[in-house]
């Protein structure tokens, strides 16, 4: 069975919660070394620094989009561009002292939802969202997210 497979990634928080991360998506990217045909991913990652601009802007490249203003995508990356894109990430993290903005759970999963659409999300295909965040209790405490799980579940997205 063909799959999309999207991952979010909040880095948002302290170095780390953002470390350990970043191994776990390493871990499962590395899973689909040699994806079965058919098999696509896609990257979102939310959060930024505060001192990045608050206005929506396409960023260089046509594979990395900015969204909202503080979360991209990153469509169809073949495993090595995903791969760089995580310890890029890391990277800018780790050299940033300025404080990382937080973004809301429900624009990031927007993205997501949107993002699954481009990779052509249809009613044979395998949909799995990983969320990786160390919000812990807040995510399901959200009234929202009961509403986003239900959507998800219509669109055939197992988050």
């Amino acid at each position: 069975m063909c799959s999309s497979t999207v991952f979010a990634l909040d880095i948002s928080h302290q170095s780390p919660s953002l470390s350990k991360a970043v191994e776990i998506l390493q871990v499962l990217a590395l899973s689909y070394v040699i994806p079965p045909t058919g098999t696509r991913m896609g990257l979102v990652i939310s959060g930024a620094p505060s001192e990045c601009s608050a206005s929506s802007q396409h960023s260089s490249g046509y594979r990395k989009h900015r969204v909202f203003e503080h979360i991209s995508s990153l469509c169809r990356p073949s495993i090595f561009d995903f791969l760089e894109e995580l310890r890029e990430t890391q990277r800018e993290h780790r050299q940033t002292h300025s404080e990382w903005l937080a973004t809301g759970f429900i624009d990031s999963l927007l993205v997501c939802s949107d993002l699954f659409r481009l990779l052509g999300s249809g009613g044979k295909r395998r949909n799995v969202l990983y969320l990786i965040t160390d919000a812990r209790t807040k995510v399901a405490r959200m009234e929202s997210i009961g509403e986003v799980r239900k959507c998800f579940s219509m669109q055939n997205i197992t988050l």
